[in-house]
């Protein structure tokens, strides 16, 4: 996923709070004069006030369930409450973690792995590493495998298998790859050996003698020291081709001996069978999003059904509700005159 959407989200309602005349003169002389002009000519509309007060009494209708949630003692996150998915609740995050931990990769030309080995690091764009590198600003544009990795540092390496696949990519210096990095410590010939560490990050005292903006803690190995001929990788590289070629439906069908890798901390790769009980679960989750989709057209015309009773409502009583809004209206700008 990428938030960055969260930033233009708050950044284009800002531009309604700006004055017209403001704008009137940071925008161009002709368009603002078409705007003005624009303005003096408009004229009220009986069928975008109906059409508004319709969208107001379906929205608000819908909105009955999340408020409930909302005012809720255990609050649903990310949750819809009608099969149109409208009018939802949407969290960014349930709770804001104590402490970051990053994952920074290594690599070496080492050919013997000791407790010499001079390992280079990686350096990815965005997010924490070099300890004395100044925090960037990334709003409104995110770095994708920054945000990415930083999901993988809160849990283990056989939840994220994406980045076995990354170092498998630096192993070859894979330009893709790197383009998605700050920096490459090997441009001249891949590194032999490649692996990753996991650190604590907190932000270093104000006026540190070392100039560093980040003070980190090693934790230990995320994933141990992979080299490009390691058995073990190959064999995970083999399965996942397997597996992407299984779920694309250019594979023969063994009989269920297809496998999931899971890369967990320790220097074994476990593989998984898929077996039928998978395959029936796969298929149940289909069906349950073909029932989703059937009712679709159901949900449709209720909504449409609704939308047109409240507008016959509107034009029943709008006669006698237009001079009472006029008249709060003329009562609201005296009281503020």
């Amino acid at each position: 996923g990428n938030l960055s959407f969260l930033n233009w989200l708050t950044i284009v309602p800002i531009l309604a709070c700006f004055d017209d005349s403001l704008l009137g003169r940071l925008l161009p002389r002709r368009l603002a004069a078409r705007a003005e002009r624009g303005a003096r000519e408009a004229e009220p509309s009986r069928a975008q006030q109906v059409a508004v007060a319709g969208l107001v009494a379906v929205v608000a209708l819908l909105s009955i369930a999340p408020v409930e949630n909302l005012l809720s003692r255990r609050q649903a996150m990310n949750t819809s409450f009608n099969r149109l998915d409208l009018v939802n609740t949407y969290g960014a995050f349930g709770t804001v973690g104590r402490e970051r931990r990053e994952i920074v990769f290594e690599g070496t030309r080492d050919e013997v792995l000791g407790d010499q080995t001079r390992w280079l690091p990686y350096e990815f764009k965005c997010k924490p590493g070099d300890p004395e590198r100044r925090p960037c600003i990334i709003a409104p544009y995110q770095y994708r495998i920054d945000w990415q990795i930083w999901f993988a540092a809160m849990s283990t390496a056989d939840r994220y298998p994406w980045t076995l696949h990354l170092l498998w990519k630096l192993l070859h210096n894979d330009p893709g790859a790197l383009s998605l990095l700050a920096t490459n410590p090997f441009p001249d010939a891949p590194p032999r050996w490649v692996r990753a560490r996991l650190f604590r990050y907190e932000f270093a005292p104000p006026g540190d003698p070392s100039g560093a903006w980040w003070k980190r803690t090693p934790l230990g190995l995320w994933i141990v020291p992979l080299s490009a001929d390691d058995p073990r990788l190959r064999r995970f590289r083999h399965v996942r081709l397997e597996l992407a070629a299984c779920r694309s439906g250019t594979s023969r069908d063994t009989g269920g001996t297809r496998a999931i890798v899971f890369w967990g901390r320790t220097d074994s790769i476990e593989v998984a069978p898929v077996g039928p009980r998978m395959k029936t679960a796969t298929t149940k989750a289909g069906l349950r999003r073909d029932e989703r989709g059937q009712g679709l057209a159901e949900y449709a015309i209720t909504i449409g059904v609704i939308t047109l009773a409240v507008i016959a409502a509107v034009q029943l009583v709008g006669t006698y509700i237009t001079p009472i809004w006029n008249s709060a209206a003329s009562n609201i700008q005296s009281a503020a005159g």
